[in-house]
């Protein structure tokens, strides 16, 4: 028993998990510094008060973290990761209040610090989450935890076969695998049009596998993505141009190599799944993550107004590929026997 304390199990569903909390918490940062912006700094209190908004990021942390403790599920999970992704931001966005004497927001260094931050928790979020080989053990319990749709009756035919499909990596001579393989092999899987929000989420599977899992569909979306990608860095080197008239810094160069780290992504993406959308899509997914932690980073130094636009553009492409993601893993899986 001591020894089983020691070890941390992994949620195979954590991959989502932590890229929702990271865009959350980059979202949170650079829209609370572009309303301060326009809003021209002002301060929360009066009367020699002034309520950070760093404390409406911890109030938002331990919410998340309550909802974590208080219940269960893994939709909670999602609405715990969001809310906490919001609070970090929130939180960090203050830094330089708080390594400077003169309590300084504006302290030039606090942004390579909280994109430093940021990529920090991305490589670790990628590693935690891209090893894909789980250990009997944390097949089991991954297993276990998607059976608690069938106690909400809020199981669907795809998830009773990603539950099997852990069950049968399991350790077979766990009692508990037999059990768990019977009760979800009886069990009737929740109808498609049992809830609003399930015809909705079939009715967008039943439009991704006409329109964009279609070849023509696939080559449509493919450009539209790659023209965006390319639009980015024409706009970035335009910008830079015309605010720096010619004049070159250390800022302006990373900001350059970081907005053609993207393109390159692409382009990878593009040559390893030129016969496998799922590839592709993850390839296309990465891109737009290192974009919006990286590149977008730099953008707003320079000049915040200018920032948003793109990376709101960035922000829906995210938001369509982990999409096109979700239904292309459902679409391979219902067709697994």
């Amino acid at each position: 028993m001591i020894r089983s304390l020691r070890h941390f199990y992994r949620n195979a569903r954590s991959g989502e998990l932590l890229e929702l909390f990271l865009v959350s918490a980059v979202s949170s940062l650079l829209i609370t510094r572009f309303v301060l912006h326009l809003a021209h700094y002002p301060s929360l209190g009066g009367r020699g008060l002034h309520i950070a908004h760093m404390l409406w990021g911890g109030l938002l942390m331990a919410t998340a973290i309550i909802m974590l403790l208080a219940f269960m599920g893994f939709r909670v999970q999602r609405r715990a990761s969001v809310i906490a992704g919001l609070g970090f931001g929130l939180f960090i966005d203050e830094l330089g209040k708080f390594i400077t004497q003169d309590n300084n927001y504006f302290f030039q260094p606090t942004i390579g610090i909280i994109y430093l931050v940021f990529v920090s928790l991305f490589i670790i979020s990628r590693s935690l989450s891209q090893n894909r080989h789980l250990s009997p053990h944390e097949n089991l319990l991954n297993a276990v935890a998607m059976t608690e749709e069938v106690v909400i009756d809020d199981l669907d035919e795809v998830e009773r076969k990603q539950a099997l499909d852990y069950l049968k990596r399991a350790n077979q001579n766990h009692p508990l695998v037999p059990a768990l393989t019977q009760v979800l092999s009886q069990v009737s899987a929740l109808p498609a049009s049992h809830t609003p929000w399930r015809r909705w989420a079939r009715s967008t599977q039943q439009l991704y596998e006409r329109i964009i899992a279609h070849p023509r569909g696939a080559i449509i979306f493919t450009s539209a993505f790659v023209l965006n990608a390319i639009a980015y860095v024409v706009v970035v080197v335009v910008l830079l141009y015309m605010e720096l008239h010619g004049a070159i810094n250390g800022e302006s160069i990373m900001e350059l190599v970081s907005a053609m780290i993207s393109p390159a992504l692409v382009f990878i993406g593009l040559v390893r799944g030129r016969n496998d959308r799922l590839v592709r899509y993850r390839w296309f997914s990465i891109a737009l993550l290192i974009n919006m932690f990286v590149t977008q980073f730099f953008s707003f130094y320079h000049d915040q107004f200018s920032a948003l636009p793109g990376f709101i553009t960035n922000l829906l492409f995210y938001i369509g590929v982990r999409s096109l993601i979700k239904h292309e893993e459902r679409m391979r899986l219902s067709k697994h026997d």
